[in-house]
């Protein structure tokens, strides 16, 4: 019986099939030949990761009519942070989980249909909001009162942030 030695047809040597593994020789030959492999099915656009059947779809954006509709729900329940006589002031590191945690006790029924995440992300990035970022300033919860302080580092992102924004509009 005569082997096949072509690397392309033979991937895996007879010796690496029925003792253990490729020889110290083979080695060397054997990493080459998957490298040379994996080049040939990338060239010919084989894709390098397939997507699981299983995964779930990514999240889409919220549409700024549902970002609206946060917004007027932020407003009409937090006044004191979101409504049109508000002061800007740096919130809670835990402010919609605040939000959630009152809800939950039964006061009202917290609205799993609006992005509020997303909408409190939106409010933060404001430059307002983010010039109220500095060291040692006094952050609010829920109910108004203070419950910790912004730290040098916050107040760094916060600057670079606001740079950022600022070179992007000008």
């Amino acid at each position: 019986m005569v082997r096949n030695r072509d690397p392309l047809l033979n991937p895996r040597p007879f010796r690496a099939m029925h003792q253990g593994g490729p020889a110290p020789w083979e080695r060397e030959a054997l990493l080459q030949q998957q490298e040379h492999i994996l080049q040939q099915k990338h060239a010919n656009g084989f894709p390098q990761k397939r997507p699981s059947p299983h995964s779930r779809p990514t999240p889409s954006q919220p549409s700024e009519h549902q970002l609206a509709t946060a917004f007027r729900w932020l407003e009409e329940h937090f006044p004191l942070y979101f409504g049109t006589e508000r002061v800007i002031q740096p919130l809670s590191l835990s402010f919609l989980h605040e939000i959630k945690v009152f809800y939950y006790k039964g006061k009202d029924t917290f609205p799993p249909h609006l992005p509020l995440r997303a909408a409190l992300k939106r409010y933060c990035a404001q430059d307002e909001y983010l010039a109220t970022l500095v060291p040692n300033a006094t952050r609010y919860n829920l109910q108004g009162k203070p419950c910790g302080i912004v730290t040098e580092e916050e107040a760094k992102m916060a600057r670079e942030r606001l740079a950022k924004s600022f070179k992007e509009r000008f």
